[in-house]
């Protein structure tokens, strides 16, 4: 029996369809209502966004702010005004030297930017050794050790990877209310890392 042929259009695609003897329909054509080569344009600006989109993520910008030139009477005063107005308005004790760093992640401003921007700051915070129990007993100790993270940069101070697991860690919102991130504890030197980040 000859086969009857039959066509079937929609807005989407034209097809032809044939029937076989054994009564069963097959395709035998496909043809998309597209221009000619759109498929590979889509294809090439898809992979052009996604590249894009990697190196804004992976390239970290320089600090957006700093007090890294300032004097040290001046740094001091900076971080201990921070605290204090952070719900705070006494301190345990006097602060020795302070350093301070907040890092935009994700994006530049000349890269294209997806949703919100993401920041790291660094705090360093000298103490006199003997008021240490002090300023602990404000704390809050974490349950473990955090992930280790340190400073794009070399600056603020930051403990080294080997010396991260024999320091002691606590919730950064003692000293900042609010932030997501750890204060790590050095009883020998009287010395606090904070790391804050935004989600």
């Amino acid at each position: 029996m000859a086969a009857a042929n039959c066509k079937i259009q929609d807005h989407a695609f034209t097809m032809n369809i044939c029937r076989h003897t054994h009564g069963e329909l097959s395709p035998r054509h496909f043809a998309p209502m597209l221009p000619a080569g759109m498929p590979r344009k889509i294809l090439r600006r898809s992979l052009i966004f996604i590249c894009l989109c990697v190196s804004a993520c992976s390239e970290p910008s320089p600090a957006v702010y700093s007090i890294e030139t300032l004097g040290k009477a001046d740094r001091i005063a900076k971080v201990t005004q921070l605290f204090k107005t952070t719900q705070r308005t006494t301190l345990p004790s006097p602060i020795e030297d302070a350093q301070l760093a907040q890092f935009r992640i994700g994006d530049e401003d000349t890269a294209l930017t997806i949703g919100p921007r993401d920041y790291e700051t660094y705090l360093y915070v000298k103490l006199p050794v003997d008021q240490i129990d002090a300023w602990l007993r404000i704390f809050s100790r974490l349950d473990g050790p955090p992930l280790y993270t340190a400073p794009i940069k070399a600056y603020p101070p930051r403990m080294s990877r080997s010396d991260f697991s024999s320091l002691e860690f606590y919730d950064a919102d003692a000293l900042l209310p609010g932030r997501h991130g750890w204060i790590a504890v050095s009883r020998q030197h009287g010395e606090l890392f904070l790391f804050t980040h935004t989600m």
